[in-house]
Formats: C-alpha cells, sequence, structure tokens
C-alpha cells in the first residue's frame, strides 16, 4: 500500500502493531461518480477520474486482500429492483462485482484509507477538479492510461459481457456494497442459472442477486429530479431496505459533472486520526462537497459531545458513561472480563475503540481530560458491558446491595495505594450482600460467578497509572525487555513475548531494537 495509506500520526504511538484483524471496520468513506468538464470546456470529462476510498475505522490494521465491492443495478424505474417491491428479505441485484486481488496480503493500516480509481492516471490537468490517481491503491482496470504498477481488481461480474470498464454512472442512481472474503461463497457470479434481467424483462442486462446481510457496508446515492426549479429526490427508488441502510445520499444537480464528492462525516478526530460517521443511515453518515480532496475529510466533528472527567491522585475513576463515549490516547479504560470462572481485569487505550454505555474504570494522569459522548457509530466495543451491576436506587437498601440471582456475588472497586482490586465485603456472612456508601463509592460494582465463594478479591491486573504516565521514548534491546519485570504493551496488556515496537516498562515507554 502506498505511503498515505499506511501512515499513522505519531501520538497513536504502538497502535499500529496491533494484531491484524480481517473484520477491522472497512467502511466506504468516498464515492466520486459524478464526473468534471473536460478542462478549458463544458463538455464531460470521460477520462476515468471516478473513484471510491475506503477507510479502516478502527485501531486494527485490516487484510483486505480478498474483499469485494459490488455496485448496485441502476435501472430507470422501468426495470428497476426497488426495495418497496420486496415483501420482505435483504436480497439485492448487482450490476457489477469487483475483488481485490489475493496475490499477496494487502495490509490497511489503523485509520487507513485505500483508494480505488477508474483509472490510475494524473486527472488534474485534463478535468476540471480533476484528481492526482496515479497513486491509486488499486484501478478497477480496463481503461486506457492507467499506471500498470497499480494493482488491478478482477472483474468477476459484469451486467454486460462487452462493459469492462466500472460503471459509476454519473448523476444517480448509484448503490455501492463491500464484502469480506469470508462471503464469497453468498455470491453465484460464475453461475448463470443465478442471473436475473432487469425487472420484469426477459432480454438484455442481466444482474447478479447478493443478500445484502452479508454486506460489511452499503451506500446508496439517489438522484434528485426538479420540479419548478425545486431538486427533490424520490426515497422509493431506494434499492437497499431500512436495515441495510436507513437512508440515502440526494444526488443534487451539482452531482452532474460538478466535481462533487460524496464523502463520510467525522464523527471524531483523534490525535491526529479520523473516525468517520457510521450509523448504517447515509443521510446522516454522508455529506457531498467540491473541495473535499482525495485522502481528506472534514475537520469538523458530528454527533458528539464534550464532557470534563476529573482523574484524582490514585490515577483511577470509577466511571457510569451515559452514553456510547470515546477517549484521546491520554487515558486508558478498564473492565473486567470472566472467563471459566476466573475474573480478568484488563485495560485498553481510550482511543482503540468507541465504548458503550456502561460502567468502566478511567485510568490517567491526574487532573481534568475530555472524553467524547457520541451517537455516530453502530460499532461499539463490547468491553465492560457484561458483569457490571446496573445502577438502581431499587437494588440499595439501608447501605446495603443485594444479589437475588444464584451463585451471583457483588464486588466493589477500592484503591488504596498501590493495591486497587474489586473486594467482597458480606453482610452477615451473605456473600451475595455488599456494604457500601453510595456517595463516595463510585458507585461501580461487578457481579460474578465464581466457584469459589470464599474468594474475596480481585487485584487489578490491568495497566497502572504509574506505567504510562511518562515523557519521553528511550530504547532498549530486546533481550533486555523481556527480563521478569511487568511489560505492557500500549494497550495496557501484559505481554510475555515481544511483539511491538514500543512496550511500557518500569513506568517508561521503551523502543524495543
Amino acid at each position: 500500500m502506498r505511503k498515505n495509506t499506511t501512515k499513522i500520526c505519531a501520538a497513536l504511538l504502538g497502535m499500529c502493531m496491533l494484531a491484524t484483524n480481517a473484520d477491522a471496520q472497512m467502511v466506504i468513506s468516498k464515492v466520486f461518480y459524478a464526473g468534471t468538464t473536460k478542462a478549458g470546456a463544458t463538455t464531460n470529462y470521460t477520462g476515468g477520474e471516478e473513484y471510491i476510498e475506503l477507510h479502516n475505522n478502527s485501531a486494527s490494521e485490516c487484510n483486505i486482500s480478498g474483499m469485494m465491492i459490488g455496485l448496485v443495478e441502476s435501472e430507470a424505474t422501468t426495470g428497476a429492483y426497488y426495495a418497496k417491491d420486496r415483501e420482505s428479505g435483504y436480497e439485492i441485484k448487482l450490476k457489477q462485482l469487483y475483488q481485490i486481488p489475493e496475490d499477496k496480503d494487502y495490509i490497511v493500516k489503523p485509520w487507513g484509507n485505500v483508494v480505488i480509481a477508474a483509472c490510475a492516471m494524473d486527472h488534474s490537468t485534463l478535468a476540471n477538479g480533476g484528481a492526482d490517481l496515479s497513486k491509486a491503491d488499486f484501478t478497477f482496470g480496463g481503461m486506457n492510461g492507467d499506471n500498470e504498477s497499480v494493482p488491478k481488481l478482477n472483474l468477476l461480474f459484469s451486467f454486460n459481457d462487452n462493459t469492462k470498464v466500472v460503471n459509476l454512472t454519473n448523476g444517480g442512481d448509484a448503490g455501492i456494497v463491500i464484502i469480506k472474503k469470508g462471503y464469497a461463497s453468498k455470491l453465484t457470479y460464475a453461475d448463470e442459472s443465478t442471473f436475473v434481467f432487469a425487472n420484469g424483462k426477459t432480454t438484455g442486462s442481466k444482474y447478479l442477486p447478493f443478500n445484502a446481510y452479508y454486506a460489511m457496508d452499503v451506500v446508496e446515492i439517489l438522484k434528485t429530479k426538479a420540479t419548478d426549479g425545486v431538486y427533490s429526490v424520490d426515497p422509493e427508488r431506494k434499492r437497499f431496505s431500512d436495515n441495510q441502510d436507513k437512508g440515502y445520499v440526494p444526488a443534487t444537480e451539482k452531482m452532474n459533472k460538478d466535481g462533487f464528492i460524496v464523502y463520510r462525516k467525522t464523527a471524531l478526530n483523534c490525535d491526529g486520526n479520523k473516525y468517520l460517521y457510521d450509523t448504517n443511515n447515509s443521510t446522516n453518515d454522508f455529506a457531498i462537497s467540491n473541495t473535499i480532496a482525495l485522502e481528506e475529510y472534514d475537520d469538523n466533528e458530528y454527533g458528539t459531545t464534550d464532557v470534563t472527567v476529573t482523574i484524582p491522585a490514585s490515577g483511577f475513576l470509577p466511571f457510569y458513561a451515559e452514553k456510547a463515549f470515546f477517549c484521546g490516547s491520554d487515558l486508558y479504560v478498564g473492565y473486567v472480563s470472566i472467563s471459566s470462572n476466573v475474573a480478568k481485569c484488563n485495560s485498553v487505550q481510550g482511543n482503540t475503540t468507541v465504548f458503550n454505555n456502561s460502567p468502566y474504570l478511567l485510568i490517567g494522569a491526574p487532573g481534568t481530560h475530555t472524553i467524547k459522548y457520541t451517537e455516530a457509530t453502530r460499532l461499539l466495543s463490547t468491553a465492560g458491558q457484561n458483569n457490571w451491576i446496573e445502577d438502581n436506587d431499587d437494588k440499595y437498601v439501608d447501605g446495603v446491595l443485594t444479589i437475588k440471582t444464584k451463585n451471583r456475588y457483588p464486588m466493589k472497586f477500592v484503591n488504596d495505594g498501590e493495591n486497587p482490586r474489586f473486594v467482597r465485603d458480606a453482610v452477615d456472612n451473605n456473600p451475595q450482600t455488599l456494604k457500601i456508601d453510595v456517595a463516595s463509592e463510585g458507585r461501580l460494582y461487578i457481579n460474578l460467578n465464581y466457584l469459589n465463594e470464599e474468594e474475596t478479591s480481585i487485584k487489578w491486573d490491568g495497566i497502572m497509572p504509574k506505567d504510562f504516565i511518562t515523557t519521553g521514548i528511550e530504547c532498549i534491546n530486546k533481550t533486555s525487555a523481556t527480563t521478569d519485570d511487568k511489560v505492557y504493551d500500549l494497550r495496557g496488556m501484559k505481554v510475555g513475548n515481544i511483539s511491538s515496537d514500543i512496550i511500557i516498562k518500569g513506568g517508561k515507554k521503551y523502543l524495543v531494537k
């Protein structure tokens, strides 16, 4: 992948060292399908300046080798397959299906972008507002002028045997879907008996049925129609049902040839990286612009609210999130997980994901910090959802919390100096009760299932504030890094074999050589 695709802000430090995740949150982030005019002219430019941009909307690397990109049929009123005409189900009809080559791994770094050009060449001097796509990550192929060094997508299916170039028609309608490699078996592009013709027809263009339930991401752009000079969209033209995409992007009159691009809005600016808006509703998620350039996104944040929190001297703050939230790299988020009846204290760096509304521990330098409540995502971390006691007043009677579920035991978080932990404090020898002080204890309680009812505490095993509140990074060799001392990665997780380039050891960050 090219340099811009793999770059990552230094503030994220070791995030690019995370394990590759084939299910990382790849989203369709830009569609430039409308086209422009020829330089110095008013006629349409048809040299292939269209492109699609994808964005890794997560802090994990993603291998996109074998991922597929489908274009939804764009028939006129007669022959279209509208969602309103379906009795039920997810099935849409594709007019083209492309696949990223499988000749090697194609790794997209956290928050990285992937540009797929209709024609990988420099269009900037040939078209008004055209982009330089000569160094695109991939090309759809089939056009004159393609940079031969840019990998070409494999065309698996096309609605017309004579159409070998990407059919990103300007003006709308346009629907795009991305499909991860593992769902290739859901597509019957090699079986002609499964193809269908335009709705109500028996000849002509043929289309490939696909169950959009298996889509990683979709976007739909609908053409506009002018009535007395007022442009409007007919939402009944939607191909995707609401459970696939609740909205659509209106292709205004400017979309035909004036260089406007459909782009995904920014939910959060985190340490120089973009977490893009993703609520499964194109109306909310996307905007239109003729100034957003290649691999650029809006710096404005949508759907977020800043909240100030104060970390006490201990470095730990019990925090009950009222909404989904996101942090910067200055905070770690702690939670407790259960495996085989063993409780494990964990922590991850706050900018690695969007967290659910749930209780957590915020870990950081004493003082004020900013977190962001957000309504701009549909994909949330499940960490912290389980094992927490809900914050309901009716559970507390005269300073005693009582759990009535069999074999479930409450524990509360306490921190006295170097010994943060969750403890059981039974009332009248009843292990399902807990003495509490609602006013002072932060109401951070877990509710665990143990085989050993005599277990009275769980020591905190996540990162400690002193382990990452440091200045500067020193170098260390791998041998010195793997001593008996506690070593953490930048997610706050203990590590044994050193695989990351940056570690935390003895309260300092080190670059492993």
